[in-house]
C-alpha cells in the first residue's frame, strides 16, 4: 500500500435541510501544493474518520495518486473508438 499524503484541511459533516453535505475548509497554499493532471484538475480523496477528532472534523483529505495502467488506457481508447469518444452508443 503506498503511503498516503494527508492534506491539512477541516472537514465537517452537517445537516442541512435537503439531507447531510461537507463542510470543507482549507489554505489555499495547500491546494497549491498538490500536482495539477494535463487537464488542469487537482485530484484529492475525502474519506470518512473512525470517530471525529477534537475540532469536531469527520472527515480526511489525501491526495489521489491513482494513475491508470496502460491497459486501462487502452480499454478506454477501444471504447472511444465505439461511442465516438463522449460515452455514448449513437
Amino acid at each position: 500500500m503506498s503511503q498516503k499524503n494527508y492534506i491539512s484541511s477541516f472537514i465537517r459533516e452537517k445537516d442541512g435541510k435537503y439531507g447531510k453535505f461537507l463542510k470543507v475548509s482549507m489554505k489555499l497554499e495547500e491546494l497549491q501544493k498538490l500536482p495539477v493532471d494535463k487537464y488542469g484538475n487537482v485530484k484529492v480523496i475525502i474519506q470518512g474518520r473512525r470517530e471525529p477528532d477534537k475540532f469536531g472534523c469527520t472527515h480526511s483529505m489525501v491526495e489521489d495518486t491513482y494513475q491508470p495502467t496502460e491497459q486501462v488506457t487502452k480499454q478506454v481508447t477501444e471504447q472511444d473508438k465505439w461511442t465516438g469518444g463522449d460515452g455514448l452508443p449513437f
